[in-house]
């Protein structure tokens, strides 16, 4: 029967490659009509043993831990400046009959149909440059092998905060920190050395 109708999922152990650990997952049935696709979506379930139950203390009932009325305010201020549904931006450009360029303004600046993952596609860049060029030498020197492709533009804004977005939310970021008080932590585990150490 259709998984899809029944509402039914299938769950399977998945061994990657020889010796590897067996892995549980569920699968779901997915058919896209537009491109008459069948497939199945993997979704990665953990074992007994992996669950971790930590136990935490209660937020409620700790008059330190409860926030005040202006620290809410601030967080929701926080929250709205940053709403990236209620922000448009350019996705491209297309050309007009005339030849000019009109630009494409999406309603929200976060499409998930504009988004990559951009590991997987830093992946496929290099692989097909290591297809296309092997281990042909650089031009600097006849040993040293081609250096993979860099990252292109696109995929540093996946990783990086939007400029446009953060420079009209500052107020709210300052607002949100000062309400809050957050203390800056040293982090004493991570010392630099000193010289005489370095002399050693």
């Amino acid at each position: 029967k259709d998984g899809r109708k029944v509402e039914h999922v299938a769950m399977v152990r998945w061994v990657r490659r020889q010796n590897d650990p067996p892995r549980l997952y569920a699968l779901f049935a997915h058919h896209d009509p537009l491109t008459a696709t069948y497939c199945l979506y993997a979704c990665k379930l953990p074992f007994n043993e992996d669950l971790r139950r930590t136990p935490f203390t209660s937020l409620r009932g700790n008059a330190a831990l409860q926030p005040s009325l202006e620290q809410l305010e601030a967080a929701r201020s926080f929250v709205a400046a940053l709403d990236m549904t209620k922000h448009s931006k350019a996705a491209g450009a297309v050309k007009e009959e005339d030849g000019s360029e009109a630009a494409i303004v999406v309603s929200s600046a976060l499409d998930a149909v504009l988004v990559f993952n951009p590991v997987v596609q830093h992946f496929y860049r290099c692989l097909n440059h290591k297809a296309l060029y092997g281990d042909a030498a650089d031009s600097s020197s006849s040993s040293t092998p081609a250096p993979p492709p860099p990252a292109k533009e696109d995929l540093a804004k996946c990783l990086n905060p939007d400029p446009a977005l953060w420079k009209p939310a500052m107020s709210a970021v300052e607002s949100l920190r000062d309400k809050l008080k957050i203390p800056v932590l040293e982090d004493k585990k991570r010392k630099q050395p000193d010289d005489d150490a370095l002399l050693l």
